[in-house]
Order: structure tokens, then C-alpha cells, then sequence
């Protein structure tokens, strides 16, 4: 049992995986993205930074006045990268494989700029470390396109509680300390013992900043962040394969390439065997 706690409006992709690799999951969302109205600043940048893959989605409507030639494009990870790509914007640069802005601010494209004029492309609020640092030999401005609300406690979320602690093997996956934080105040809001409960479950963090969190907030059962990292992209891979593989057959297609082995690579002690050929992968 997985607790998925992002905006219910990016959860059909990952709903469909989940169906396919035969994986029970509760929908708990920690917050809704809502788009907000802005204006661009000024009239020309040198360089655009994408902070995630919401920025780039919610900025589509500034394109025309951001991307004025010549400029360049960076990205904090790969999946926003692949956003921009997808969307026939060529990247510059971007940390091929953990996303943060220390990772880009570490890379020579980004760490050598000097008197350029550089837009950030993000959420409201969000962290300040990419402008902190290059303001210093920049001029730097904000574009921020969306806003992160967080939810009301709701009938989905006692009913995702009620559950999810059924499954004395559940696994939380926490994205963002931001998510983690609105996961565990909606726990309490259901009921001041189920964070007694929740915190005893496996935890699974995407970076050592949310597991610091995580441990501040009393989590007991953190699993360590690079490992499932890599473990999870290369699963995601293989179900997604077997889901076109599904798709085609179900069209009629007579010609259609099985999806691939997956990749060896380090996964978490508790993680069960991913056998070729048969989509069901239990995660507990």
C-alpha cells in the first residue's frame, strides 16, 4: 500500500502504473497547485532557470515574452529538463541526476555567470538559494507562475487514513518537505493518534533535507533517499513498458516489443524481487 499525497490533478499517470503493476495505493493529497497571474519584469534575460516541472507548465503562457533570442536554459533535475524538451525547448544545463539547486548552482555553466540578467521561473515562496547565490555577480529576477495551497482535511483524506493504517506495511513517500509537513498536520486534524501510528511506517524521502525533516518530526522508519532513488526511476521504466505493451495488444496491434528487463541496480532491503515479464511488483 502506497499513500500517494500529490494534487490529485498529476495522478492519473501514476494511477494507471499503479493499476497495471497490480499495487494497492490511497490518494492523500498534501497540497493543489493553483495558477496565478504574474508579468514578466523585464523585456529580455540572458538565462531562464526552470525550478520544476510545474514551472514549466504553468509559464507556457509567458513563453513568447521570456525565450527572446539569444538566451539560455537551465533546469534543477532531469524530469524538468524532459519538460522543457518535451515542449521543444532546447536545455542548456541541468544535473543529470539529482535535482536541486545546489546540484545546478555546483555546475560550471551556472557557477561561472557574471553580469548576466537571470529569471527564475517557479512556485510562489519557494526556496531562495538559487537567487541568494547568483545575485551576487547578476541581476536576478523572479517569474512566479503557481502557488502551492495546502488542503482542507476532507472525506478522501479520513477515508485514505482509515486505509492506509490498516496496512501495517504501508509505505509514504514524501517528495518535498513542504508535502511531508501538510502530510503529517492532516494526520493530526483526522485524529491526534494517527501520528503515533504513521510515524512507525516505512518513510521514504527523495533527499537528505526531507530526512532531516522527516527525523525532526519523529519518524522512526526512514529509508535512506539515494538507493530508492535510482531503484524507483528504473521500476517506473518497466511498468510504464508494460503498460504500452497493454495498450497495443488491446488495439490490435499484431507486431509489439516486450517491454525490457529492468536494470540491476542497489534497491531497499524491503523491496521484493521485479521479475521480467510479469507486471505485478509488490513493493513490501
Amino acid at each position: 500500500m502506497i499513500l500517494i499525497t500529490r494534487p490529485l490533478a498529476q495522478t492519473e499517470n501514476l494511477k494507471a502504473l499503479l493499476k497495471v503493476a497490480n499495487i494497492d495505493y490511497a490518494f492523500f493529497p498534501a497540497f493543489e497547485i493553483k495558477k496565478i497571474s504574474t508579468e514578466v519584469l523585464n523585456k529580455k534575460y540572458d538565462v531562464i532557470i526552470f525550478i520544476s516541472a510545474n514551472a514549466v507548465n504553468y509559464a507556457e503562457d509567458y513563453f513568447d515574452e521570456i525565450f527572446v533570442e539569444p538566451f539560455k536554459v537551465f533546469a534543477v533535475g532531469p524530469i524538468t529538463a524532459q519538460r522543457l524538451i518535451d515542449k521543444d525547448i532546447k536545455v542548456d544545463c541541468f544535473p543529470k541526476s539529482n535535482a536541486s539547486s545546489n546540484e545546478l548552482l555546483a555546475m560550471q555553466e551556472c557557477s561561472e555567470l557574471t553580469n548576466k540578467k537571470v529569471l527564475i521561473v517557479r512556485g510562489k515562496g519557494g526556496s531562495e538559494t538559487l537567487k541568494n547565490h547568483l545575485i551576487e555577480m547578476n541581476q536576478v529576477d523572479y517569474l512566479e507562475v503557481y502557488d502551492r495551497v495546502p488542503c482542507e482535511f476532507s472525506k478522501l483524506h479520513a477515508e485514505s487514513i482509515e486505509l492506509f493504517l490498516n496496512y501495517p506495511k504501508g509505505v509514504l513517500i514524501a517528495s518535498s518537505n513542504e508535502s511531508l509537513f501538510n502530510v503529517v498536520r492532516l494526520f493530526n486534524l483526522g485524529s491526534p493518534n494517527n501520528f503515533d501510528k504513521l510515524k512507525s511506517r516505512k518513510l521514504i524521502v527523495f533527499s537528505q533535507k526531507i530526512k532531516v525533516l522527516a527525523e525532526k518530526l519523529g519518524f522512526e522508519n526512514i529509508n535512506d533517499p539515494p538507493c530508492f532513488k535510482v531503484w524507483v526511476i528504473n521500476w517506473i521504466e518497466l511498468v510504464q513498458s508494460y503498460l504500452v505493451v497493454a495498450l497495443a495488444h488491446r488495439g490490435g496491434c499484431d507486431e509489439v516489443v516486450e517491454p525490457r528487463a529492468l536494470v540491476r541496480v542497489p534497491r531497499p532491503q524491503h523491496v521484493a524481487q521485479v521479475r521480467q515479464h510479469r507486471p505485478h511488483v509488490p513493493l513490501v
